[in-house]
C-alpha cells in the first residue's frame, strides 16, 4: 500500500514538474517575442504559459504587455488584475502592475477630466470598491491601486497609489 502511494506521489510530481517546465519555456519564448515587438507571436506563447500555470503573476503581466501593444484593452485589462490575485508572486508585480495599469488608463484615455463615469465601467468593468457618500455628489472607485473620484458623474481625479518599499 505504501508503494502504491509513493508511486502516485511519484508520478504526481513528474506531472507538476513537466508543467512548470513547459509552462517557463512558454513564457520564456513568449517574452522573447514581446521584447523583439512580435506581439502576435508574445501572445501565443504566453496565453500558453498562463494556460499551463495561471497562479503565475508574471504569466500574466506579460501577457497583459502584449494585449495593451496591439490595443486590446479589454484583454489587456482583464490579465492585469488576474496577476493581482495570483497565488505566487515573484516581488515585482506590484510594481509592474502599477506602471500597466498607468499605461492602460492612459492609452484607454480614462485619466482625462471629465470622462464620465458610465465610459470607465464600460470599459474597466466593476470596481473592486466603490464609496459613494449619503450627503454628495462625489463618487470613489477604485481598481487595486488606481484610485478615481467622480463628481456628478464625471471624473475629476485620478491617482495611482502603491505600497511597495
Amino acid at each position: 500500500m505504501k508503494l502504491l502511494k509513493y508511486i502516485q506521489f511519484s508520478f504526481f510530481l513528474i506531472l507538476t514538474s513537466c508543467s512548470l517546465v513547459t509552462s517557463s519555456y512558454h513564457y520564456t519564448k513568449g517574452t522573447q517575442h514581446l521584447e523583439q515587438g512580435n506581439y502576435e507571436e508574445a501572445i501565443c506563447e504566453l496565453q500558453k504559459a498562463v494556460d499551463l500555470e495561471p497562479d503565475f503573476a508574471r504569466n500574466h503581466l506579460n501577457l497583459c504587455a502584449a494585449y495593451l501593444n496591439v490595443g486590446d484593452y479589454d484583454k489587456a485589462w482583464f490579465h492585469s488584475r488576474q496577476s493581482r490575485i495570483c497565488k505566487y508572486d515573484d516581488g515585482l508585480s506590484e510594481i509592474q502592475f502599477v506602471h500597466l495599469c498607468d499605461r492602460f488608463i492612459h492609452q484607454a484615455e480614462l485619466d482625462k477630466p471629465g470622462t464620465s463615469y458610465e465610459k470607465v465601467i464600460s470599459i474597466l468593468g466593476e470596481p473592486d470598491v466603490t464609496i459613494q457618500p449619503l450627503v454628495s455628489n462625489k463618487k470613489i472607485i477604485i481598481y487595486g491601486t488606481y484610485v478615481m473620484v467622480f463628481e456628478n458623474d464625471k471624473l475629476t481625479l485620478t491617482e495611482l497609489c502603491h505600497s511597495f518599499n
